[in-house]
């Protein structure tokens, strides 16, 4: 086995972990933003404003949510 295919799959394992953290803490910025302007209107005005403003699905947007709540929790 060649020494170059280990060192190419460490730096590609490397890189995916890497890839991961930096979607989960944009995933929680997300999150963050959708909490920002959710705690300033009622819920049916939030989920009016995701539809027409920010056309995400609503459940990408709850996971986006959930995620900033956990880490609040967390802090």
């Amino acid at each position: 086995m060649s020494p170059d295919i280990a060192e190419a799959i460490r730096h590609e394992h490397n890189a995916t972990v890497e890839a991961v953290h930096r979607a989960h803490a944009r995933a929680v910025h997300v999150g963050e933003l959708l909490l920002e302007i959710r705690e300033t209107m009622e819920p049916f005005a939030w989920i009016q404003w995701l539809e027409t403003r920010c056309p995400i699905p609503k459940t990408a947007a709850h996971r986006y949510l959930n995620q900033a709540r956990m880490l609040r929790k967390a802090a």
